[in-house]
């Protein structure tokens, strides 16, 4: 597994670079540690990538992890409980590194699929959440390579900080060896362009963003269109109609992981129900685009009445008053 070599590289650079501050890692846990771990998390899961990183070693307070230090077993279950109850924290984040407040990795759900590995982190004051490293892995690397070409140095409290940094994407100071390895770190809210929670991917991203979030040259080809807005909504008079139409975006609301935009072609408007987690080009208001649908049937939303104008003014935002597809693709124009 990709962890545990990185684990092998980190143990024969760092211990030999910095034997000192590597020496003051605890031991790994044992079986009965990670359960201790698990029991602490409940209901979510541990993270393989976790549970590989505290059976190598048991954190402590020596800060190698690029200025970080990891908590140990003692520290982590306290304080996870403490930034859950006391901070407001999500309690699917895990706060195994230490600086300042937030430094997190996100736990899994018992019920999905494997969260997302970034390792995230929030200063104190600043109240902005940073994608750092791509995954513990990708954190263990840049600093292995960082301790290898001379990038690390002993800072405040004798914690290894990586001391090369240059401007990144979101014109910010980065270090260099981060972004090599990470080319979609991010400041959110502000991410940059190519990053998976910025804007939806164009033909501009380099290809390993774009095949990061699953779109490939393919999926960016216009196929040209197969009906007018007001052709598909006549033809679904007759019954479930498919095809592709090609329109502006003009309003939409969000619910969840759904972007429900209103299109418009000049010929009429629909309201298109694009799922993000299965399409990852979700046009934006103002922005055209093709749209492969399946449209059901040419009716409305029923009007909501109330004696409240601003509650129907929502509804109308929520449910406008237009047919409804749903779309299994999307391609920007």
């Amino acid at each position: 597994m990709a962890i545990e070599r990185a684990l092998g590289r980190f143990d024969t650079v760092m211990g030999t670079a910095w034997p000192g501050q590597f020496a003051a890692l605890q031991p790994g846990l044992d079986d009965s540690g990670i359960d201790r771990l698990r029991a602490a998390i409940d209901p979510f899961v541990l993270p393989h990538q976790v549970e590989e990183l505290y059976r190598w070693r048991g954190g402590g307070d020596a800060g190698v992890f690029g200025g970080w230090r990891m908590r140990s077993l003692e520290e982590l279950i306290p304080w996870y409980e403490f930034t859950n109850t006391e901070l407001g924290e999500p309690p699917i984040w895990l706060p195994v590194f230490d600086d300042q407040i937030v430094n997190v990795v996100t736990l899994d759900h018992p019920s999905g699929s494997p969260s997302d590995p970034s390792v995230w982190y929030c200063h104190t004051d600043d109240g902005m959440l940073n994608r750092l490293f791509d995954s513990i892995e990708a954190l263990l690397d840049v600093v292995s390579e960082a301790a290898e070409t001379g990038a690390l140095s002993a800072g405040w409290g004798g914690r290894l900080v990586l001391t090369e940094t240059e401007e990144s994407l979101d014109g910010r100071g980065w270090s260099a060896l981060r972004l090599r390895r990470c080319p979609s770190a991010f400041r959110w809210p502000d991410p940059p362009p190519g990053t998976y929670l910025s804007r939806t991917p164009t033909s501009d991203w380099p290809r390993p963003w774009r095949s990061a979030v699953g779109v490939t040259d393919e999926s960016l080809t216009l196929r040209g269109t197969t009906h007018t807005i007001a052709e598909l909504i006549a033809a679904a008079a007759s019954g479930q109609v498919a095809g592709t139409i090609r329109g502006r975006v003009v309003t939409g609301s969000s619910v969840a992981d759904w972007w429900n935009p209103v299109v418009s072609d000049g010929s009429a408007e629909l309201v298109v129900q694009c799922d993000r987690r299965l399409i990852p080009i979700t046009p934006a208001m103002g922005q055209e685009a093709e749209f492969d649908v399946v449209l059901e049937s040419p009716e409305v939303p029923v009007p909501i009445t109330d004696d409240d104008p601003i509650l129907v003014a929502m509804a109308n935002r929520f449910r406008p008053l237009l047919p409804t597809a749903v779309a299994h693709a999307a391609r920007l124009v």
